[in-house]
């Protein structure tokens, strides 16, 4: 597995109305350079099928069947990555998030 400059986790429940929004923000980043981990912990709404609906290849998700709202800390230790970010399900990025913050925590390698 090639390594990205960051992998985004968010895990999600029952976040329909936001998901879409939540997601699409991501994707429209300006840093590109990034795996999202997507984890929906057994929805009952259509968040899953929302979540399924992108076919962007930086999208890895998995379906849960029990809610926790959590994603493994080992999960995220096994990921090879420069940066980790964390994202909730009903958040939403402006598209120069990422791409001012690697360039913060580059400059900065003593953060």
């Amino acid at each position: 597995m090639d390594k990205s400059r960051i992998n985004i986790f968010m895990a999600s429940y029952n976040h329909g109305k936001y998901i879409r929004t939540t997601i699409q923000s991501v994707l429209d980043q300006t840093f590109e350079d990034f795996v999202f981990y997507i984890y929906d912990d057994g929805s009952t709404d259509d968040s899953w099928e929302i979540i399924k609906s992108f076919k962007d290849p930086r999208i890895n998700s998995t379906r849960k069947n029990v809610n926790t709202n959590t994603i493994d800390e080992k999960i995220v230790e096994k990921t090879p990555t420069d940066y980790v970010a964390m994202l909730h399900s009903d958040d939403f990025w402006e598209p120069t998030k990422l791409e001012k913050q690697i360039r913060f925590l580059d400059e900065h390698p003593d953060v």
